[in-house]
């Protein structure tokens, strides 16, 4: 079967991971390592300013799941669908491509676009700033130009290539909706109450915590160096220095990353 041979064929370009070969494109998703390696490096400076920079990194990400806030001069004309593929340009030249995140209805003006992802992780997205200190802004849109997509022209029913010019400030509108924080505060939905929920090991740390954010309570007091307030099994990171605070993140780290 000459379709499944092509399709075998691409699945085994994907790049291993930590000697495990995916057949499927999740670069993105691991990305998510590089916001943490970024995190240890500055947790391991132990200074009060380090640790602003690790805690801002952990609630807003860098790497993984890029968004552009972008807004149009003028409004939308007609509807983007979820998925719709816009082309602009990158700052340093060349095409850049995202996709509308949701539908985006007539008359709206300003909305997010996810930064296209590729399957090598080396270069998985182009544009990387959210709260990195050290930005790559040469592959993000640049702040005002034009996109390109196709829509459905309401009157004679027929796609059409629209072609729109935006605004939005690199260093400020370039997001990530994955961040490791993340991973724990919205636990609740998708490993508690989902359709095949609970998962058995959260739903244990669930009971025995009472809170379904408990990761997140823990890393947070670690970073601030507060007492945390469950049910059961405490503790005060104001007992410890900034290496002892930084310690106990690289233990508490793999609970927030269960859903990986």
């Amino acid at each position: 079967n000459h379709a499944c041979t092509a399709n075998e064929s691409r699945r085994l370009s994907f790049d291993e991971i930590a000697f495990y070969k995916p057949y499927s494109q999740v670069t993105d998703h691991n990305a998510i390592d590089l916001d943490q390696k970024v995190m240890e490096d500055y947790l391991n400076m132990a200074t009060d300013t380090s640790f602003d920079i690790a805690k801002n990194i952990y609630m807003n990400g860098g790497h993984s799941k890029s968004i552009a806030r972008i807004k149009l001069d003028q409004p939308l004309k007609s509807v983007m669908k979820k998925g719709t593929e816009v082309i602009g340009e990158k700052q340093m030249g060349g095409d850049l491509k995202a996709s509308a995140l949701i539908d985006i209805k007539i008359g709206v003006q300003e909305f997010e676009l996810r930064y296209a992802t590729s399957e090598k992780q080396d270069t998985h997205v182009t544009c990387q700033v959210g709260a990195l200190p050290d930005a790559k802004l040469d592959g993000c849109f640049p702040s005002a130009g034009n996109f390109s997509w196709t829509a459905v022209n309401l009157n004679t029913n027929q796609p059409e290539n629209i072609i729109a010019s935006y605004t939005y400030d690199p260093a400020i509108d370039n997001v990530n909706g994955r961040t490791l924080m993340s991973f724990s505060t919205n636990a609740e939905d998708r490993m508690y109450t989902c359709m095949s929920c609970p998962y058995y090991d959260y739903k244990l740390f669930y009971l025995y915590y009472g809170e379904y954010d408990y990761a997140h309570q823990f890393i947070e007091a670690a970073f601030n160096g507060g007492k945390t307030q469950f049910l059961k099994g405490n503790a005060d990171f104001g007992l410890y220095g900034f290496k002892g605070r930084a310690s106990e993140y690289e233990i508490i780290t793999p609970y927030v990353l269960q859903q990986l």
